[in-house]
């Protein structure tokens, strides 16, 4: 790494990350149709797609990517999720009480 000089600061340059979502699980029926083993690189341009939207179109339902989001930036930006055994991979619940998803958000360093 470069040595700074006096007055000068450096920034280390970011690693670059990708993060994964993969449903792990589905109680019931999800009215978005996720399904067990669906994935989405989430550090690629992906769908969040609205209720009424085509199911047949591959997207992340509004509810679930609210619960990841905040964990998603800290994942991609290189933190850590401390309360898991592997700080870089997050299991999370969808809001729906009946139709229950659970995800898994995976850090993929390249």
């Amino acid at each position: 790494m470069k040595e700074a000089k006096e007055g000068e600061r450096l920034m280390a340059t970011p690693e670059k990350m990708k993060v994964i979502l993969k449903i792990l699980s589905v109680k019931g029926t999800c009215e978005m149709g996720h399904q067990k083993g669906q994935e989405f690189d989430l550090s690629q341009n992906f769908l969040v797609r609205g209720v009424w939207g085509d199911k047949n179109v591959p997207g992340v339902c509004p509810g679930l990517f609210n619960a990841i989001y905040p964990f998603m930036l800290v994942l991609l930006c290189g933190g850590e999720l401390h309360w898991e055994k592997d700080s870089g991979i997050g299991h999370f619940h969808c809001q729906d009480p009946f139709n229950g998803v659970v995800a898994e958000l995976r850090r993929v360093r390249e």
